[in-house]
């Protein structure tokens, strides 16, 4: 499977960051999609969602940006 994917990431020029690289951007899309911590948790086998927050809740971009919407639509009423 690894000869593989890297045969793959070879072919189309990006770095291959093994199958894990595929479990932490499937985590955090579903962090930043909404999905709650405690499904994503689940999901992932965690034994506890601190697991999950300190390892796939990085403050991305997209999240930040979700977050201060949800404040500024709360501050508006």
């Amino acid at each position: 499977m690894r000869e593989t994917m890297q045969d793959y990431c070879k072919k189309a020029g990006v770095d291959c960051k093994g199958t894990h690289g595929f479990r932490h951007t499937h985590a955090v899309l579903m962090l930043e999609s909404g999905v709650s911590l405690k499904y994503v948790s689940n999901r992932l086998g965690h034994k506890t969602i601190k697991t999950t927050a300190d390892t796939y809740l990085d403050i991305t971009e997209k999240i930040e940006e979700d977050e201060l919407k949800k404040f500024a639509s709360y501050t508006k009423r």
